[in-house]
């Protein structure tokens, strides 16, 4: 297991939502996954689009939790993220079978972070969405329960994102919550054990 798998998994393992209800959840799933997409939809690219707070650092984080926990907690086998103002779907579909394309917002005020997330699951065949997933609530950023989720992030993308860290964490963990399973080949389950997260 890798450490970001470890980390990803204590955290997980510990983490609870501190926003009273909990995050507001929405999805849409189509009626034909069962037999069409979840077959055809498990290579995946995410794309943070556009960047929260117009930040590339805060982009990059988002992208790499989403496609590490993605890969923990779902069976697609995500393989690459990228965070920009705009997607070029067609660029961002080139060796994928889908697209999972992220819209996250985030406001601070003091240590409470309000975070929304739109989500749209696309297959790359007809640029059609397959799902989709909306949350929202807000979170403490010194949320303890991730401290060591955190730590490991400011130190790979630097301490501009350690106020970000909790709060992207724990509503990429309830839209995750919501996405669909695609259904893996022999072939398939080898690559996901190699990805290693």
């Amino acid at each position: 297991m890798s450490r970001h798998s470890l980390v990803l998994s204590l955290v997980a393992a510990v983490a609870v939502v501190q926003a009273g209800c909990g995050p507001s959840t929405t999805s849409w799933l189509r009626d034909d996954w069962a037999t069409q997409p979840a077959s055809h939809v498990k290579r995946l690219h995410v794309a943070i689009t556009p960047l929260p707070n117009g930040d590339v650092g805060q982009g990059q984080l988002w992208g790499l939790l989403a496609k590490r926990y993605v890969n923990q907690q779902r069976n697609f086998l995500v393989k690459q993220q990228s965070a920009a103002p705009g997607i070029d779907v067609t660029a961002a579909c080139a060796g994928f079978d889908g697209v999972l394309v992220l819209a996250p917002t985030a406001v601070r005020s003091g240590d409470a972070v309000t975070v929304g997330i739109l989500a749209k699951l696309l297959r790359c065949s007809d640029r059609e969405p397959a799902w989709t997933g909306r949350v929202s609530g807000t979170w403490p950023a010194s949320e303890p329960t991730v401290a060591a989720l955190r730590e490991h992030y400011v130190a790979e993308l630097g301490a501009a994102v350690e106020p970000w860290v909790a709060p992207a964490f724990l509503a990429l963990k309830a839209l995750v919550a919501m996405m669909p399973q695609p259904v893996l080949g022999d072939a398939d389950e080898m690559e996901k054990i190699e990805l290693g997260e």
